[in-house]
């Protein structure tokens, strides 16, 4: 854009200089050319990305640019329950915005979180065919562990229920009173 002096690029706006161009609170604030890119601020924090040796780092920002978590997560996302989920050595956790880890990274993944839980799973070997075996749980936007990754199966919740397997018995969990039944 020759009136701006912008260069429009696949995450957003950048100055000739390379410094991402950041929208808080209406205004558009350069941000430290070290950043590949910030995404849009969330109640004082963004996630910023930064490129060392070919590889992307994750990490929070507050609206005064200091680091709340310097870039060393590979993957980060906001949740719609505000926490962020982060990917570290392979494996997925929490972190608030303030900057504090609610849940380590020790899953495999963690799933969309409906009504406050999240369904986890962690690896556990692998079958004859060698195809992975996992082990299934439940966690709160909290960090608390509603059910461990002890089960062999979590089905999809419908009207506040899931099924769960655990040694090859099949219960029903009520996500609303927490309860296994």
């Amino acid at each position: 854009e020759k009136e701006s002096g912008l260069f429009k690029t696949d995450v957003g706006y950048k100055t000739t200089d390379g410094r991402y161009i950041a929208e808080v609170n209406g205004e558009r604030v350069l941000i430290d050319s070290k950043y590949k890119f910030c995404k849009t601020f969330y109640e004082g924090c963004a996630i910023v990305v930064q490129v060392i040796d070919d590889e992307e780092y994750y990490g929070l920002i507050n609206i005064a640019f200091e680091e709340i978590i310097p870039p060393t997560f590979q993957w980060m996302k906001l949740l719609d329950v505000g926490v962020y989920k982060f990917r570290k050595d392979g494996l997925y956790g929490l972190v608030d915005l303030k900057g504090n880890i609610v849940v380590t990274n020790k899953f495999h993944t963690i799933g969309n979180f409906e009504d406050n839980l999240a369904i986890t799973y962690i690896k556990n070997g692998e079958n004859k065919n060698e195809e992975e075996l996992y082990l299934y749980g439940c966690i709160d936007s909290y960090g608390n562990e509603i059910l461990s990754p002890d089960y062999e199966y979590i089905g999809k919740r419908s009207e506040g229920k899931m099924v769960i397997m655990k040694n090859n018995i099949w219960q029903l969990f009520d996500t609303t009173n927490l309860q296994i039944k």
